[in-house]
């Protein structure tokens, strides 16, 4: 792919034949923004590169991702945030128990989490990583009829890594009185755990917390090694 690009060069963001035609200002934004691309791609590429995975036996599948973010890290990227995916919850049909494939995604997501940490850790890197699990949806309380969950209200987030205070926050949703609609009620704000990582770890200053997300949240103290970086 970075072979291809170094052949066909940028796009020609400025041409002036595609001034005078209906679709000109649209097709010129799309070249500047597939430049702006092109241009990261061979950035990323660099870090790859220059990374190596030093520690940790990650697994196939998510652990790849893993694997390839603390190449990323200790390439020298800089990316302040990089985000890596699994699927696959959406488990509407045979989700299993302690076996199955509910369970076999987040033994996947705990082994390649342990292995990047181990990775990182072998040159201090991981005391400056932060790893949190976010998701659209949660399940359902109860199975369905296809021996499988729904898409349901509230869900947990997990985080990990050396600076954070150990722990579990929030409560729990004592699952009769506190439904929605069936589903165990969010009893923790999302905003407020992003806020915190925000302010605690990015070293943000509150008002522009506030300010981005677009209304003041209450902060949780889940940050115990604070690590300020720059927050242009």
């Amino acid at each position: 792919f970075i072979e291809e690009i170094a052949r066909r060069g940028l796009y020609d963001a400025t041409d002036a034949r595609v001034d005078n035609v209906a679709y000109g200002r649209p097709l010129k934004y799309a070249r500047a923004v597939a430049n702006a691309a092109l241009s990261y791609v061979s950035s990323i590429q660099r870090a790859a590169n220059a990374g190596t995975n030093l520690a940790g036996t990650y697994p196939n599948g998510f652990g790849d991702n893993m694997s390839a973010a603390a190449r990323l890290i200790r390439g020298g990227l800089g990316a302040k945030v990089i985000s890596v995916s699994i699927g696959g919850f959406d488990t509407h049909s045979n989700q299993g128990g302690a076996t199955g494939q509910y369970a076999d995604r987040w033994r996947s997501i705990a082994d390649s989490v342990a292995a990047f940490y181990q990775d990182l850790a072998v040159d201090g890197l991981d005391q400056k990583v932060l790893t949190m699990t976010y998701s659209e949806f949660g399940r359902t309380l109860g199975e369905n009829g296809s021996r499988g969950t729904d898409h349901g209200a509230g869900a947990s987030m997990l985080m990990f890594g050396p600076g954070l205070k150990r722990g579990v926050y929030g409560s729990q949703s004592d699952l009769v009185t506190q439904l929605y609609g069936g589903d165990p009620e969010p009893t923790t704000d999302f905003r407020s755990v992003y806020a915190s990582i925000l302010q605690d770890w990015f070293g943000m200053p509150p008002a522009d917390v506030d300010a981005m997300l677009g209304m003041a949240v209450p902060r949780m103290d889940i940050i115990g090694s604070k690590v300020q970086v720059s927050n242009e």
